[in-house]
């Protein structure tokens, strides 16, 4: 029954996590913070801001207590293994609810945070966001390259110390390709028919 709960809870996490349709027309707090210089806000538009998220978070930990407590009782009804499947969904539709209230809270607030801003300074965090996106991309893409040529590397000169190809003939070269390649000194092969 616990497992249930955690199915329940991992969907709505990972339902959450996929690509934000909306995302394109909000800007986060977080973002507007970091890049507050970069946008050119004002002491007045900061202090709006600062006071948007303050609000949002009361409004969250509020939420979080209850959703906490909500999710208890649904694990303290499944322990049951006679539980009746109304009371679950009863207490199922009480989790349910207070998620919808802390979306609704979050897009309140990114709204409210999106009227404190101006057109251009909008267009701005969006090109920070975007152009943040992409290095993100890129140095991700250039990890992975590096791991999978050192793994390419390493292929080589393991297979290099097990073949009984001369130093230094392409076969055993590391920068080399044994692909192909007849070692210096051995047969060659007959062509095939």
């Amino acid at each position: 029954m616990k497992r249930l709960l955690l199915v329940l809870f991992c969907a709505s996490s990972i339902a959450s996590a996929q690509d934000d349709p909306l995302e394109e027309y909000f800007v986060p707090p977080e973002q507007i913070m970091r890049h507050q210089s970069d946008l050119g806000i004002t002491a007045e538009q900061r202090e709006k801001i600062k006071q948007q998220v303050r609000n949002a978070q009361t409004r969250f930990t509020e939420l979080q207590w209850d959703l906490r407590a909500d999710l208890e009782a649904l694990s303290m009804l499944l322990e049951d293994r006679n539980v009746s499947e109304d009371a679950v969904i009863e207490q199922l539709d009480k989790v349910l609810a207070v998620e919808a209230d802390i979306k609704r809270t979050q897009l309140s607030m990114l709204i409210a945070l999106r009227k404190v801003l101006t057109e251009g300074q909008l267009e701005e965090a969006r090109a920070l966001a975007n152009h943040n996106f992409t290095v993100k991309r890129l140095r991700e893409f250039q990890r992975q390259a590096k791991a999978m040529q050192k793994s390419y590397e390493k292929y080589v000169r393991d297979l290099a110390a097990k073949t009984p190809f001369p130093a230094g003939s392409v076969a055993g070269s590391v920068s080399g390709s044994p692909i192909g390649s007849t070692p210096a000194g051995a047969p060659t092969p007959p062509p095939r028919n």
